[in-house]
């Protein structure tokens, strides 16, 4: 073998490892490659489910803020106590008083048992009575805070009938007559009484 023969056999097996390498670095690129899309494709996913994290946590935000308002709103509702029957009894003035003892007296017994040992129905009963019965505002002021109107029951509609038939049985009061219907009603009388008198008078002298 030639020295020139032995040259080209070293240098095909220079190429041949040359060739090896480059393919095995091409592999490794491809392997790299196919990595880094992977990576990318995995952090386009986390991108988006950390978005939607996100849209959910602003969500669950505004959420627990809604009931944070609506459990405020509860609680400083439950922190006003309600006025008890004793409180509104002594809240009610003289006319509001009279009128309650009237409507008390056209309870039957068993309903004056109840206003007794029941304090829903004499809450009701009293309640009853300051809203009918209005009293004279004391300030000039309209912006007082009204209670809300609720739903009527069996007990509040008992009540409210018995106020009912109080104010229809006061209107249907006779006045009496007045002092110039008396003196009108006696002139009539007088009238109508003169000429009787003067037809009897005749009669009895005509028969003697």
């Amino acid at each position: 073998m030639s020295d020139a023969d032995g040259k080209n056999a070293k240098q095909d097996a220079q190429g041949e490892k040359s060739d090896e390498r480059i393919a095995a670095l091409e592999k490794e690129v491809e392997k790299q490659k196919g990595i880094a899309e992977n990576a990318e494709a995995l952090v386009q996913k986390w991108s988006a489910e950390i978005g939607e994290f996100r849209k959910e946590a602003t969500a669950l935000k505004e959420t627990i803020a809604d009931l944070q308002k609506v459990v405020g709103d509860a609680s400083g509702k439950e922190g006003k106590a309600e006025e008890t029957a004793e409180e509104i009894e002594k809240s009610l003035t003289p006319e509001q008083r009279t009128v309650a003892e009237s409507v008390f007296a056209q309870l039957s017994a068993e309903e004056k048992i109840t206003y007794a040992d029941d304090p829903k129905y004499r809450k009701a009963f009293l309640v009853r009575t300051r809203e009918t019965v209005k009293t004279v505002p004391q300030t000039p002021w309209s912006t007082q805070q009204k209670p809300t109107p609720k739903t009527p029951d069996a007990l509040d509609k008992r009540i409210q009938e018995l106020f009912e038939k109080h104010k229809q049985r006061s209107a249907a009061l006779p006045t009496g007559p007045t002092k110039d219907q008396h003196a009108a009603t006696g002139d009539g009388l007088a009238r109508r009484e003169k000429p009787v008198r003067s037809v009897v008078a005749q009669s009895v002298l005509g028969s003697r």
